[in-house]
């Protein structure tokens, strides 16, 4: 009898063991995440391609309103670091802040040339600090922010001297804008 209840309580805990068994059929996945480093190249950026400038007759500029730059991003704020600016062989320069436009020759290819918000342009200076046919301009991350998906419109402001003959330049410089992460 001893045996029996030895056997039976064996075959009840079996019992118990296999009544509380859950089958699965449940497959299993791994889940592997992968970080790349983000470079300008994940953020597309819309700029207009030319700035038209026209010299009037009556000594008054006539600059673009609407030139606006496009953060197409989904991801990123971005904000624009720098500018740079190339004359190459076009003949025009640019002028350091200390050279005054009232004084150099008629018909003289040199300008100051300013870019930035409305109300708080920044010259773009001569990379020798005197008159050049490159410069440079740098702008802090806060100063020109452009938000993921917003637009930003830039002003600009152009310095020159008498112009007494007509000319037309197809490209004067070329302009090279730097963005960088927010």
């Amino acid at each position: 009898m001893k045996k029996m209840k030895v056997l039976l309580a064996a075959l009840l805990s079996v019992t118990v063991v296999l009544g509380t068994a859950i089958p699965t059929n449940a497959a299993s996945a791994d889940v592997n995440i992968e970080v790349q480093e983000t470079t300008m190249d994940n953020v597309s950026v819309t700029v207009p391609t030319s700035i038209p400038i026209v010299f009037n007759a009556d000594g008054t500029n006539t600059l673009p309103t609407n030139w606006t730059i496009e953060n197409l991003s989904a991801i990123a704020g971005i904000h624009l670091s720098q500018i740079d600016m190339n004359a190459g062989n076009s003949g025009w320069k640019l002028l350091a802040a200390s050279q005054d436009v009232k004084t150099i020759s008629k018909d003289t290819k040199s300008i100051k040339f300013s870019v930035g918000k409305a109300g708080d342009l920044k010259l773009i200076a001569p990379t020798s600090g005197t008159e050049n046919a490159s410069g440079t301009v740098v702008f802090g991350n806060a100063e020109i922010s452009i938000p993921s998906g917003e637009t930003q419109v830039l002003s600009f402001d152009v310095q020159r001297g008498a112009f007494t003959k007509s000319e037309a330049s197809a490209k004067a410089f070329d302009m090279v804008l730097t963005f960088k992460f927010n």
